[in-house]
């Protein structure tokens, strides 16, 4: 099991590995850890640093602490460190992902090799939803509010948005439901199956994805 700690009262951070036979074992110690992902194998782990540090920095460690891979602010491609978000792993922990704005990275373990790819119609408001193992990602066209006046906020609020699911590689979108307001949230119940969630009244409803017609074409009606 792998944890964070914060030491005494500085800022400084730390990974530790525990296991049933030891008190565990101090693996990483950094000032600027945000954000962490470990494999589902347990072979490796992603590090985020903070959004504030100037090269957006992602590191991936083995359980020993032993650095293998470093992907700076410009091989994620972004001009802006703090729009990245690290995403996860696999399940088979063959592959992990981030994301830069409306870009997602997915990166193949081992090799190392990074693929990046544009989400087209991706706001980077953050109620996008992940499908790792089948490519997929649920998003909305709910534009940002930070930066807007109040007037402004209560016309986003009042707006009727497009959710798609997109196929991360292809790129092929299908536009699956129209939501009115900004209170709803995507969450994956399967494979296949997205529920959009009424966050004031806890309704939601269910949509099931066609994943062979998504591949197929780039139809955005739903």
């Amino acid at each position: 099991m792998l944890t964070r700690h914060k030491k005494d009262l500085s800022l400084e951070r730390s990974l530790w590995r525990y296991s049933s036979a030891d008190a565990g074992e101090e693996i990483k110690n950094t000032k600027d850890l945000f954000d962490f992902r470990v494999s589902p194998d347990e072979e490796y782990l992603v590090i985020h640093t903070t959004p504030a540090r100037s090269d957006g920095l992602f590191t991936v460690i083995d359980t020993k602490g032993n650095t293998i891979l470093q992907l700076t602010n410009s091989d994620g491609g972004t001009e802006q460190p703090y729009d990245a978000k690290l995403i996860g792993w696999t399940n088979d922990s063959q592959f992990f992902f981030y994301k830069e704005g409306s870009s997602v990275s997915k990166v193949t373990a081992n090799t190392w090799d990074k693929k990046t790819f544009f989400i087209a119609g991706m706001e980077d408001n953050g109620g996008e939803r992940f499908n790792l193992d089948y490519g997929l990602v649920a998003h909305s066209s709910i534009p940002i509010e930070h930066g807007i006046d109040e007037e402004e906020i209560e016309t986003i609020r009042k707006t009727t948005y497009d959710i798609y699911v997109t196929h991360i590689e292809s790129g092929n979108k299908r536009l699956i439901a129209k939501k009115q307001g900004v209170n709803f949230t995507l969450e994956w119940l399967s494979e296949v199956e997205l529920a959009i969630i009424d966050d004031e009244s806890g309704e939601y409803e269910i949509k099931k994805i066609d994943l062979n017609a998504l591949l197929l074409s780039n139809d955005q009606k739903g």
